[in-house]
């Protein structure tokens, strides 16, 4: 059996690629506990929390591919697939025909990005084209004239690019770990040093200082007949 040798530029992307991952996984060991899929601190750098939560789950996917790759002792490129929306019955196709041959085409019911965010069709499109470029217009370049100020910081750097097959299956792949490993560590210092230096708030006018009442003042609500409601 032959084995490929990586290129240099294989092995330079499973580095940066590596160190990616584990700067999330690190920042994963930081957070609330109570968040599993929405990371407030991607919003900026994403364009919107629909988008945050989209990246938030393709850097999951990515992972986990990573180490299948690394566990089968492939070329770590990262990328996976995944349907959009489920694919359609076809006419008269019994639910075990369709569940057999949406199989053969890589799909299981749940995998698709609408049923596993719960996402709209036009929420998850919106979220797609904040962060990510198409294949073909990576390839022909054309990303370079739509680049435009109002564009969020993944999209302009090339990040994620997504290409879609002849049965609606489409792979997704972070073409820049390095660039995207920047900008979510800078996204995260910056949330840090705003939560460390918040402004002091306004002292509010003629409000009682409740700690220095005389108690002597306070009734004793023990004491107190309760209300009699007319019925």
């Amino acid at each position: 059996m032959n084995i490929k040798c990586p290129t240099i530029k294989e092995l330079e992307y499973a580095k940066e690629l590596n160190d990616l991952l584990s700067s999330i996984n690190h920042i994963k060991q930081d957070q609330d506990k109570t968040i599993k899929i929405y990371d407030p601190k991607l919003v900026k750098i994403a364009g919107g929390v629909c988008a945050a939560i989209l990246l938030k789950q393709i850097l999951y996917w990515t992972e986990k591919i990573s180490n299948k790759q690394e566990k089968n002792k492939e070329i770590c490129n990262g990328e996976f697939y995944k349907y959009r929306l489920p694919p359609k019955m076809l006419k008269n196709e019994s639910l075990e025909d369709y569940i057999k041959r949406t199989h053969r085409i890589g799909y299981t019911p749940g995998n698709s990005w609408c049923e596993e965010l719960q996402f709209t069709e036009r929420e998850f499109d919106s979220a797609l084209k904040s962060i990510a470029v198409s294949k073909r217009k990576l390839r022909k370049d054309k990303i370079k004239n739509e680049i435009t100020k109002e564009q969020t910081p993944i999209k302009k750097n090339k990040c994620i690019s997504y290409r879609t097959d002849g049965n609606k299956m489409t792979f997704y792949r972070i073409e820049n770990p390095k660039k995207l490993n920047e900008l979510i560590m800078e996204a995260h210092e910056k949330r840090e040093i705003n939560q460390i230096i918040m402004p002091k708030t306004k002292e509010l006018k003629n409000t009682p200082d409740l700690q220095n009442v005389d108690r002597k003042h306070i009734p004793d609500l023990q004491n107190v007949d309760p209300p009699i409601y007319k019925t």
